[in-house]
C-alpha cells in the first residue's frame, strides 16, 4: 500500500507561515494628514466655480451669480479666495482639468466637488 507524500504540503505550509509572521510583525504604517479648519460656515463663504457641459465657467457666491464666461475673465476675481470647483456631470474632462490646473498654477486654494453618479 502506498502512502501520501506530505513533504511538499509541509513545505508550502511553512513558507506561508513565515510570510504570515513577517507581515504580521511589521509595524503599522500611518500617514500624517493635516486638514484645514472648517465646518459648515466655511463652505458657504467660499466661491463656487461651475464648469458647464458647453465649456462655460460660472462663478457663484451663495448661489448668486458673480460672473460667466471664459476662465481668463473670471480668474482675477479669485485672487486670495477659496474656490470650490463644481463640474457638470456632462462637462468635458479638458475643461475641468484646465480650471484645476490654472487654479493650482496661480496658487488659488480650491476644492474639487465631483458630481455623484446616479
Amino acid at each position: 500500500m502506498s502512502e501520501i507524500n506530505i513533504a511538499p504540503l509541509m513545505d508550502v505550509l511553512l513558507v506561508l507561515l513565515v510570510l504570515f509572521l513577517v507581515c504580521a510583525s511589521s509595524p503599522p504604517r500611518s500617514v500624517r494628514a493635516s486638514f484645514p479648519p472648517g465646518g459648515q460656515g466655511a463652505e458657504s463663504s467660499s466661491l463656487v466655480l461651475q464648469v458647464s457641459r458647453d465649456g462655460v465657467y460660472r462663478l457663484l457666491r451663495d448661489s448668486h451669480p458673480l460672473g460667466q464666461g471664459s476662465l481668463e475673465q473670471l480668474l482675477p476675481q479669485l485672487r486670495g479666495k477659496s474656490v470650490t470647483v463644481q463640474p457638470d456631470p456632462d462637462a468635458a474632462y479638458e475643461s475641468v482639468v484646465q480650471a484645476v490646473a490654472e487654479l493650482g498654477r496661480r496658487q488659488v486654494p480650491f476644492r474639487l466637488r465631483l458630481p455623484s453618479l446616479p
